[in-house]
């Protein structure tokens, strides 16, 4: 019995896996909201009703792999402390390179289309409160520069990593993860004293 339950779980496992393969692929060519269950089920070569058995639609499925990239930030912020990260900033960053190590390929194809922005705004905003609730609980700052700060520092590593993805990626990920954690903590004259050394 137990061994029938995993060969369907596998089984589940495995078409969500081409489905979400399927919509990943299609986002580099169409808007979210152009994208039908006809498109992803003949990318991923299932049958419509199989799509159906997993999802009542598109949204749902956007809905599913937006709340599991949420997911995986507020998991990795939760557990830091605020003083380690500023004793050491490549703590946050480097979870950060595992996260898009993670999803690369959704990542990539997100980053590259403006088209889906919306997407993208959706994401980074849940983010943005992710961090103010994680880290902001530790130091004591007023709420609207909580705001301030979250807003400038998420915004400028959304535009960075797009821009690396955009660019054909030659920098290795650890390698801009280190740079962007000396930006964000140390400021331009952090990193161009960097430079000197």
């Amino acid at each position: 019995m137990e061994y029938m339950c995993n060969k369907e779980e596998r089984r589940v496992r495995k078409t969500k896996a081409l489905i979400r393969n399927a919509f990943i692929e299609l986002i580099c060519n169409k808007k979210i909201d152009e994208i039908t269950v006809t498109d992803i089920s003949k990318t991923a070569d299932i049958n419509r009703k199989t799509f159906y058995s997993h999802y009542k639609g598109v949204y749902q499925l956007m809905d599913e792999i937006e709340n599991e990239i949420v997911s995986d930030f507020d998991n990795a912020l939760k557990d830091l402390d605020f003083n380690s990260v500023m004793n050491n900033p490549y703590i946050i960053f480097s979870v950060l390179t595992e996260i898009i190590n993670k999803n690369m390929n959704l990542y990539d194809n997100l980053s590259k289309q403006n088209q889906n922005a919306q997407f993208i705004n959706k994401i980074t905003e849940k983010v943005k409160e992710k961090i103010q609730v994680s880290f902001y609980s530790q130091i004591m700052i007023d709420e609207q520069s909580q705001k301030f700060i979250v807003d400038y520092t998420v915004s400028g590593l959304i535009a960075v990593y797009q821009s690396w993805f955009c660019s054909g990626k030659h920098l290795p990920l650890t390698e801009l993860s280190k740079m962007l954690s000396t930006l964000c903590f140390y400021g331009c004259d952090g990193l161009l004293n960097q430079y000197k050394e």
